[in-house]
């Protein structure tokens, strides 16, 4: 303000010097009156584009007086050409408030609008920059889509269990180091999967394989457990390592994912057990990304498990229902598998009907597939859910039983021997006499292999059968 009040200072300075210049080169007061009220009002108009309106009005009135001053001493100039002068300056006075005024209004909206465009920039450059973050988010989002669908595509052509399970570890740890991008150190998971009556682990990835062997049990009911609390998939983002209360080996464990699958709306198939190192790994995303995931294995998983139940009814016996030879060779050798990976004993039971062709040769084949269906029942009935009860051939059968050493195999063929000589079989109001001769073997004891085993079992029954029949005869 003070720069405005000296610029104006001078040039209205300068003014009155031009004036009292003027009036010493016209040689005379009277030409003055001609020119200086041009040159205050002038200033009047001029000056007020620069001076706030109090400076201004000040300055107009410095001019006014100035005018009057400089005419009063002039003889010859009168009222009338004052009154020019004032007239003048009045006019320039009001001609200059209203261009002034709407210069001002003008410059106003103006700046708003200059406002407006500064914070329309503004707004287009963030939604610029919002639509190209979603963008690529999207992009990502349809990248991992395609990653997923391109990782399980392959999942469809397996048609075993053991095909599936390997398929689907590779497809888990091709998705969580390439999509996720989580070093697999960190990341360990399991697949408990429902083969007959048994969970077991089917596959695994990042546990200690000492651990599985000595705690599967254990680590299988720790994570029905906890899986079948909620019918959906959990993510426990903090398990504050204080997961040892029922899982052994998990002290260490921050992050838990439980995904369970069920069949017919009730029956748990499988589970999905995905644990971490550290806290938090996962993110939402990514946990949506493995719900995908899991749906698919679970479509994959879903059609093994029907094709083996298929192939379960192309293995089963028409007459008793028990497994018929070549599923019982395929089971011991699977059992067998697993007591060598994870340790543990197994033992076999041989049975034989003593003297069933004379049966048959007395009674009719109709009262001997009563006496071979009669059999299977008490069988099955002896035996628990995980055992494998099979028919090997015409009146042999014999029982697979994990978990089982030889002296408390012995036991059990012992008491179905018994409970078969006892049974009240009964065709066509004719009581028949049945019993039955059993030979017993065990792993690792006596046999380290499948041929091995049936062998020794085999040898016990026929010694059992040249002792006297209906007797069970344990392996040497």
């Amino acid at each position: 303000m003070k720069v405005k009040i000296t610029v104006s200072a001078s040039v209205f300075a300068a003014i009155i010097a031009a004036n009292l210049g003027v009036a010493h080169i016209l040689k005379g007061y009277e030409n003055v009156m001609n020119f200086a009220p041009v040159m205050f009002g002038a200033f009047v108009f001029g000056s007020r584009s620069w001076l706030a309106d109090r400076e201004w009005n000040i300055g107009a009135a410095a001019c006014v007086l100035c005018v009057v001053l400089l005419y009063r001493p002039v003889r010859a100039a009168g009222w009338q050409p004052s009154f020019v002068a004032l007239a003048v300056c009045a006019a320039a006075y009001v001609f200059a408030g209203t261009f002034i005024k709407y210069s001002r209004l003008l410059e106003k909206k103006e700046e708003e609008l200059r406002s407006k465009k500064m914070e329309l920039d503004r707004l287009t450059q963030t939604t610029l920059s919002n639509t190209l973050s979603q963008d690529d988010a999207l992009e990502k989002e349809i990248r991992d889509i395609r990653s997923l669908y391109d990782a399980s595509k392959d999942l469809i052509h397996s048609l075993t269990l053991k095909e599936m399970m390997d398929r689907v570890s590779e497809v888990l740890k091709k998705i969580i180091k390439n999509n996720f991008r989580i070093n697999l150190d960190e990341v360990h998971f399991a697949i408990i999967f429902k083969k007959e009556f048994e969970y077991y682990i089917a596959n695994s990835f990042g546990y200690d394989e000492e651990y599985l062997r000595e705690n599967e049990k254990q680590f299988v009911n720790f994570v029905l457990k906890n899986a079948t609390k909620n019918r959906e998939p959990v993510y426990i983002r903090n398990a504050g390592g204080e997961t040892a209360e029922g899982g052994p080996g998990l002290r260490m464990t921050r992050s838990i994912i439980y995904i369970p699958f069920h069949v017919e709306q009730k029956k748990l198939l499988w589970v999905l057990f995905i644990t971490a190192d550290r806290p938090d790994i996962f993110d939402d995303r990514q946990f949506d990304n493995i719900k995908v995931l899991s749906n698919q294995i679970a479509i994959s998983l879903e059609k093994v498990h029907l094709y083996e139940e298929v192939d379960k009814m192309s293995v089963t016996d028409s007459l008793t229902g028990l497994y018929v030879h070549r599923f019982f060779q395929d089971k011991l050798e699977n059992e067998l598998k697993r007591m060598q990976r994870y340790g543990g004993t197994l033992a076999l039971i041989m049975g034989d009907i003593d003297h069933f062709k004379n049966i048959n040769d007395t009674y009719g084949h109709l009262a001997g597939d009563y006496i071979l269906k009669t059999i299977a029942v008490i069988l099955k009935n002896h035996t628990a859910n995980l055992d494998t009860v099979a028919r090997y051939g015409g009146e042999e059968f014999c029982v697979i039983l994990p978990d089982y050493d030889k002296e408390k195999a012995h036991a059990r063929a012992v008491k179905i021997r018994k409970e078969i000589e006892k049974y009240p079989f009964k065709f066509n109001d004719i009581q028949i006499k049945v019993t039955m001769s059993m030979g017993v073997a065990a792993f690792p004891g006596d046999a380290a292999d499948r041929r091995a085993l049936i062998e020794k079992a085999d040898k016990a029954l026929y010694k059992a059968k040249d002792e006297g029949r209906n007797r069970v005869i344990r392996s040497e």
